[in-house]
This record gives structure tokens, sequence and C-alpha cells, in this order.
């Protein structure tokens, strides 16, 4: 929900003032996030089966905490965004 966010914020924005930079660190931080928040849901999933690998088998017990981390993190991005764009909106 946050890259879809901040992706739909940045194309609004683009259109509504035509700053068409916006876009490209926008799409690079949505892509980077998803990329993150997949790798570490791989490492979970196919982490307790690496046996030769010992340090892909330790980021998959790790990744629960990143991407619970994650996920706090996102959350209190779209509430925070939500709440500047309500008092730019109400301005």
């Amino acid at each position: 929900m946050t890259t879809a966010g901040l992706m739909g914020w940045a194309l609004a924005s683009t259109l509504k003032d035509g700053r068409y930079l916006r876009l490209i660190p926008s799409f690079l931080l949505a892509v980077l996030l998803h990329a993150i928040w997949n790798g570490l849901t791989l490492l979970l999933t196919i982490g307790p089966y690496l046996n030769d690998n010992n340090f892909l088998k330790s980021l998959g017990f790790v990744s629960p905490i990143g991407l619970l981390v994650m996920m706090a993190m996102m959350l209190a991005a779209l509430l925070g965004w939500n709440r500047i764009l309500n008092r730019q909106t109400a301005a």
C-alpha cells in the first residue's frame, strides 16, 4: 500500500504542477522498498531450507524482524503523509 500510495501521490502531484522529475525518485524509492520487502519474504520462506549457506540461513531467521520493522515504518509513513496531505488540502 505504501509504494502504491507513493506512486499515486507522485503521479497526481506531477499532473497538478508539472514537475516531472519528481516521478524518478518516487519510482526508485517505491521499487527499492518493494524489492527489500520481497527479498526479506523470500529469505523467510527459503531460509530454513538452506543447509549449505549459514549466512543466508541466519538471515532467514532474522527476516521476520526486518519485515515487522518495515511494516511499522511504512504504516507510520502512510499515516504521516495522510496528515500532511490533509493539512495541505484544508489550507
